[in-house]
């Protein structure tokens, strides 16, 4: 009778621990979906449909001169990036390695200006890539700030309405920022921009 009582005090025990143990799993799940929830909402839904293909979505960011993207990249590319202040001269160019797998990460970009010093930097998913150029070498512009005016300036963010989708072979631009004239003519000029190229092309300075 007491071997019995015994074994049905093991048994409550090892339920009572197996409960206990359940109810930690599930608040451990519970907090870590919360946390996750905030992140979700920022980076959205991002459905790749061909492996083989480029997937960009823009993300929202806390600063209009700051800029993001989600971009699934697939096995077999060697994407090349090209960074461009002004008319396009000294660009900054970068040549990727051949992807193994295929990856999807979040790249960032950001205009700044520090005195009479601007730059667009690239970093997040990649090793930091930038162009620096002295305000002397650029359209006349008085402060970055200029550059969220639409008035003033146009910023085309890649991606910013939903995802997009491009084949190994296509160029396209993620960020490209123009001045706007001064007259009635539509003529933009160049201020900024990051594109990404194919490897089995030059990129293109337009």
């Amino acid at each position: 009778m007491i071997r019995n009582c015994i074994i049905d005090i093991v048994i409550l025990a090892g339920i009572a621990y197996f409960c206990v143990l359940n109810f930690g799993e599930r608040r451990a799940i519970g907090l870590l979906q919360r946390e996750l929830a905030p992140r979700k909402a920022v980076l959205g839904e991002f459905k790749v449909v061909d492996s083989s293909k480029v997937y960009v979505k823009a993300l929202s960011t806390e600063s209009p001169l700051d800029f993001a993207w989600r971009i699934h990249l697939p096995k077999g590319y060697a994407p090349g990036e090209l960074l461009t202040l002004g008319d396009g001269k000294f660009p900054s160019v970068r040549s990727n390695s051949i992807l193994k797998e295929p990856v999807d990460i979040v790249v960032r970009a950001s205009l700044r200006q520090y005195d009479q010093i601007y730059s667009l930097q690239v970093y997040g998913g990649v090793a930091t890539l930038d162009v620096v150029k002295s305000a002397k070498d650029l359209p006349n512009v008085q402060s970055v700030r200029q550059l969220i005016d639409p008035q003033f300036a146009t910023i085309r963010q890649l991606a910013h309405e939903g995802m997009m989708e491009f084949t190994t072979e296509d160029e396209f631009s993620l960020l490209k920022v123009s001045l706007k004239s001064n007259d009635e003519s539509p003529i933009e000029r160049d201020f900024a921009e990051y594109r990404i190229f194919p490897p089995s092309k030059s990129p293109s300075l337009k």
